[in-house]
């Protein structure tokens, strides 16, 4: 599904020189998302745009919903109005959303005047995306309360933002 978005969107809107140079990179990393469901998640610790900062260890007991992009991402774009959404949603909750961005802090800087993204953007995450085997974008984790993987997808199709949304549902019953 996500082949075929993509191929849509480069036929309607030709890739920029960046745009193939990220995409090469993303298909020289290895791994599968559905292989980390039920493993407990990587440790981290990442510091977001604003300065502050977010580790895994401090999350426990919360639901950790990341998202792994990049500014120049169409796909990644295109969701970022229906997470907005869940973020609204979810705001008084024991909910954290984390967006992790290959982009740099200027980059990112320089996208948010443009583009509204509601996560808590954490710019250069390289070297997490790769921890959590992300293989392509936009990638969608969710981390339940005692820290385990309970929800991984790669690409955008047309129940991702719902099955995002269930997830989190159910988690928030436990």
């Amino acid at each position: 599904m996500f082949s075929l978005i993509g191929r849509f969107w480069n036929w309607v809107f030709p890739e920029t020189e960046e745009e193939k140079k990220m995409m090469k990179e993303m298909e020289a990393l290895s791994g599968s998302q559905s292989e980390l469901i039920g493993k407990d998640a990587f440790i981290f610790t990442a510091t977001d745009i604003n300065g502050n900062e977010y580790s895994l260890n401090s999350l426990k007991g919360k639901i950790i919903v990341m998202n792994f992009w990049f500014a120049e991402c169409k796909p990644c774009v295109m969701e970022m109005p229906e997470l907005n959404e869940l973020v609204k949603n979810y705001k008084n909750k024991d909910v954290v959303f984390l967006g992790f961005a290959k982009n740099d802090k200027s980059k990112i800087d320089s996208f948010l005047k443009k583009k509204d993204f509601s996560y808590n953007i954490i710019p250069n995450s390289k070297k997490i995306a790769a921890a959590y085997k992300v293989v392509g974008y936009p990638t969608n984790i969710i981390i339940d309360k005692n820290s385990k993987i309970v929800y991984a997808t790669c690409g955008l199709g047309p129940t991702t933002i719902t099955d995002i949304e269930k997830t989190i549902e159910s988690l928030i019953k436990e």
